[in-house]
This record gives structure tokens, C-alpha cells and sequence, in this order.
């Protein structure tokens, strides 16, 4: 019942990085220990950031798709290297995602 509550947060403003300190409220209410909480919850929200990694990934690939443009092996794993690189040091703010498309957009050949 505790969990539903930080989950309907996170969804409704769309950052589960929003809500870290309800996350770890919540955990220690569970029976977490205050220290084990306050390591491996925010250390979760940056290593799991597969929401903006498939967003830019799908947006760029389909972007240069319909463009005509046809990347190399080089340009993916460039592009690929770019996005986990950015998705590790996004901020957890809704909609921030918009702001790193052109730096992967560039990086994978499209100018």
C-alpha cells in the first residue's frame, strides 16, 4: 500500500528521481535499514535510467530513418556510447530528455 503511493507520485509527475526521498520513506517503513536505503536507492535511480536511454535511442534512430540518413557501425556505436554516457548524468527532471536529442543526433552523423 505504501509502494502504490510513491508509484502514483513518480508516474503523475513523470521522474522517479522526483520522489527519491518518499522512495526511501518508504523502504525504511518496509523494514529497510535507514543506511541500506539511503546506498542503494538513489545509486538504483542513476544506474536504471532505461526510460531515457530507449527514448533517445528510438527517437534518434527513427529521426535519421526518416531523413534518409543511413549511419555507418561507427555512427551507432557512437551514438549508442552517447546515450549512456547522457543517461547517467541526466537530471531527474520531467522532460529534461528533449535537451540531450541533439547532442546524440550530432554525434551519430546527423547534422
Amino acid at each position: 500500500k505504501e509502494i502504490m503511493k510513491v508509484y502514483k507520485d513518480a508516474v503523475s509527475i513523470s521522474s522517479s528521481s522526483m520522489v527519491l526521498d518518499k522512495e526511501m520513506a518508504c523502504a525504511e517503513k518496509l523494514g529497510v535499514s535507514k543506511e541500506t536505503a539511503g546506498r542503494v536507492i538513489p545509486l538504483a535511480g542513476v544506474l536504471n535510467m532505461y526510460g531515457l536511454s530507449l527514448y533517445l535511442g528510438q527517437t534518434a534512430f527513427y529521426a535519421l530513418e526518416m531523413y534518409g540518413h543511413d549511419p555507418g557501425l561507427m555512427e551507432y556505436l557512437a551514438g549508442a556510447a552517447t546515450i549512456f554516457y547522457i543517461s547517467m548524468g541526466a537530471p531527474g527532471v520531467p522532460a529534461a530528455t528533449v535537451a540531450f536529442l541533439g547532442p546524440v543526433m550530432m554525434q551519430m552523423g546527423f547534422t
